[in-house]
């Protein structure tokens, strides 16, 4: 799938991008789900480094993740980016091919893909955080918090 980095790609375009990138480029990246969000999508996680110097967990790593929250969308753009630039690069310029070939960077480009959806919709939602609904009914108070303390 071709992405020229000038829109924010959605939950479903993502993943199919990522899945594209790990077939053109398998002795470089994996790509694997670490969990589920709030709402049952798979939080992905791209696993980048030269297969043929040792496994992914030989390595000292470098660890990017993105859209923690769910209206910063830009991070994860720059998130994928860093894969598509590690892959692209590999061949031709030596600090990447060093890099990858000493090293594992694992990359979650969408840390919170049900707030991110919801900023992309249609119809847009905007969340500070999570969609999950905060755990106490007052909304705010942690159990034991009196305001006279």
């Amino acid at each position: 799938m071709a992405y020229n980095f000038d829109r924010f790609l959605r939950y479903d375009e993502m993943v199919d991008w990522l899945n594209d990138a790990a077939r053109r480029y398998p002795s470089l990246l994996t790509v694997e789900s670490y969990g589920k969000s709030h709402l049952g999508r798979s939080l992905m996680l791209a696993t980048i480094t030269d297969s043929t110097t040792g496994t992914h967990d030989t390595k000292p790593a470098h660890w990017i993740d993105a859209n923690i929250h769910a209206t910063e969308v830009t991070g994860g753009v720059a998130a994928l980016y860093v894969i598509q630039y590690l892959l692209e690069n590999f061949k031709t310029d030596r600090h990447v091919r060093e890099a990858l070939s000493t090293r594992t960077f694992y990359i979650a480009p969408r840390v919170n893909p049900d707030g991110v959806e919801d900023a992309l919709a249609d119809s847009p939602q905007f969340h500070r955080s999570s969609v999950r609904p905060w755990p106490w009914r007052d909304g705010f108070r942690w159990p034991g918090l009196h305001i006279g303390d």
